[in-house]
């Protein structure tokens, strides 16, 4: 993508990822990313939406509903933490002010001691991650529309640029109450890059989990990735979703 005229890069490949399988998860399952220059997060969206149109009228009755993705709700966090809990985050809410959202809705109801700065950060991450949860089972699974959900807490970025607001500019996105894909607008700063790759490695080093390796020319690589916007969905469970298949592990029978 650094050479004129290239565009986009797109891969279609086998990953693992060593989670315990069930019946939405696949040990071994198909990938599809792509990233695009001069794209945002909503020219991702659209992306995904055509792309799932496709999918589902691929050898399939063409008396389906061709209007299915004409449109799609999105979401922010904040919102969706205003229809569960009725309160607006903001970008700089710390540990003490999801606990107390947690606390307040009989959530959680005794917090870890907290021992260092570390562990109180692996803390949030964790609050959140159960709000969070709790939110998108109570009042999204049951939705069978395209729903993404966007601008997520800084400590949640990845490898994700911050807004002016300071939100990670990522999202995730639910057919039928699974997540099918993610997408982030690139972080483009190679030192700030490689500070949230480290800073990382400390939480997991904390946790008694294996850093993982600095990828010194991925990072040096970021520099030219302004304005590039990435995107990864998981093929096998967009195509459970769209075609209310019961059993991902189902999958194993094919190849892609």
């Amino acid at each position: 993508m650094q050479n004129e005229g290239c565009a986009g890069i797109y891969e279609i490949a086998h990953v693992f990822r060593d989670d315990a399988p069930d019946k939405t998860h696949l040990r071994e399952f198909t990938m599809i990313e792509w990233y695009t220059k001069n794209y945002s997060c909503l020219n991702m969206m659209n992306d995904i939406t055509d792309l799932l149109a496709s999918l589902d009228h691929a050898g399939i009755d063409e008396k389906k509903d061709r209007n299915r993705f004409e449109s799609y709700a999105v979401f922010s966090v904040a919102e969706i933490f205003n229809i569960a809990y009725g309160v607006w985050p903001t970008s700089g809410w710390s540990f003490e002010d999801y606990f107390e959202v947690a606390k307040n809705h009989k959530i959680i109801h005794n917090p870890a001691a907290v021992v260092s700065k570390l562990h109180k950060e692996h803390l949030q991450m964790e609050v959140f991650s159960i709000l969070y949860d709790h939110a998108i089972q109570k009042y999204f699974k049951d939705r069978s529309e395209l729903l993404f959900i966007k601008d997520y807490p800084p400590f949640l970025r990845g490898m994700a640029e911050l807004s002016n607001e300071g939100w990670a500019m990522r999202f995730e996105g639910y057919l039928s109450g699974l997540e099918i894909c993610s997408g982030y607008q690139e972080m483009s700063d190679s030192s700030e890059l490689e500070n949230v790759w480290n800073h990382n490695n400390e939480i997991r080093s904390f946790l008694g989990k294996k850093p993982h390796p600095v990828d010194l020319e991925l990072i040096e690589v970021s520099r030219h990735m302004a304005g590039v916007a990435g995107m990864a969905l998981g093929l096998e469970r967009s195509l459970m979703a769209l075609h209310n298949i019961p059993d991902i592990q189902s999958f194993k029978l094919y190849r892609f």
